[in-house]
């Protein structure tokens, strides 16, 4: 039985109007106004059904697959982010909300959990909207979240031996879900079948919730393979390899040209060892190199270095 079938979320969030603000002399998200559907349900969108055309349809998709895509060096990426989906809700982990690295502006004391640095804390506001975050510990959270993903996929591509790194992976998804509460059975009259119910106290919580059913599920958490994308994607299926038909045909078309200029240049320099010309090729290529005349300057530049040394 699909998973969306045995659990059902009771869980919402809350999103406003967000901007960066400066704040002695650090950028802060902050909310500025309210907006008509200002409550949501983070498990109620579902990731894109097929590979779509473009790879950003994915960043409207869900905010897992959102997330993982984001490029934290882009502020109206991240902007356009909390517009959609709300803040992170940092201020529930222990990890972030002492907002470590920023300058000590006081603390909040809170019942039954650590002290609230008042970075994410908006004066003479009430209620969701006087939460804000730290741009540094937002993009923190980010580039952490991101390497979660990237263990999963080295556990399940092979190239973790150490079972270390499997058991702090473990440990850290469980700090992670500690803001999913699970309330019980309940059963859906219309359809005579029971549910397993579920909140959640922030949406990081719930993002690190959906990698987890994800897998359950068998969907693949992938890289794309595309030179010079390398945004993470969430697929049916697991042995996909690109976010986009755009990135496929791009791929197809770069790999295309790399073998058509190798070719070229195996030709034009037939008087060397050709297994030397090639490995040489194929290190400037897994470089980076592109373009037949990059490569044949720092091709001949090699072969010029290689002759002087064996005094050629």
């Amino acid at each position: 039985m699909p998973l969306r079938q045995v659990l059902q979320p009771y869980a919402t969030w809350f999103r406003y109007k967000y901007e960066i603000q400066q704040e002695k002399g650090e950028k802060v998200i902050v909310s500025t106004g309210s907006i008509e559907d200002w409550k949501y349900d983070p498990f109620s969108e579902e990731i894109l059904p097929k590979r779509p055309q473009k790879g950003s349809e994915h960043d409207l998709s869900c905010p897992h697959v959102a997330l993982a895509r984001l490029d934290t060096s882009d502020e109206n990426s991240i902007l356009n982010f909390v517009n959609r989906f709300g803040l992170l809700g940092l201020w529930k982990f222990e990890k972030y909300c002492m907002a470590p690295g920023l300058p000590d502006i006081g603390f909040i004391p809170r019942f039954k959990e650590v002290e609230l640095s008042k970075w994410f804390v908006q004066p003479n506001k009430i209620g969701n909207q006087k939460y804000r975050e730290p741009l540094s510990i937002f993009i923190k959270a980010i580039e952490d979240f991101k390497e979660i993903l990237s263990t999963i996929e080295e556990i399940e591509m092979g190239e973790v031996k150490s079972d270390d790194k499997e058991a702090i992976l473990e440990l850290e998804l469980q700090e992670y879900l500690k803001g999913i509460r699970f309330n019980g059975m309940s059963i859906v009259k219309s359809e005579k079948r029971w549910v397993q119910s579920f909140a959640v106290n922030s949406l990081l919580s719930a993002i690190y919730f959906r990698i987890q059913l994800e897998k359950i599920s068998g969907r693949g958490i992938r890289v794309c393979q595309k030179n010079r994308c390398g945004k993470f994607f969430i697929s049916e299926n697991p042995e996909a390899k690109y976010c986009s038909d755009k990135c496929k045909n791009a791929q197809l078309r770069h790999e295309h040209e790399q073998r058509r200029i190798k070719n070229v240049l195996l030709d034009e320099f037939n008087s060397y060892d050709l297994n030397i010309i090639e490995n040489i090729i194929n290190s400037l290529q897994e470089k980076g190199v592109t373009g037949e005349k990059r490569i044949m300057k720092q091709l001949k530049e090699r072969l010029t270095k290689e002759d002087k040394l064996n005094g050629r």
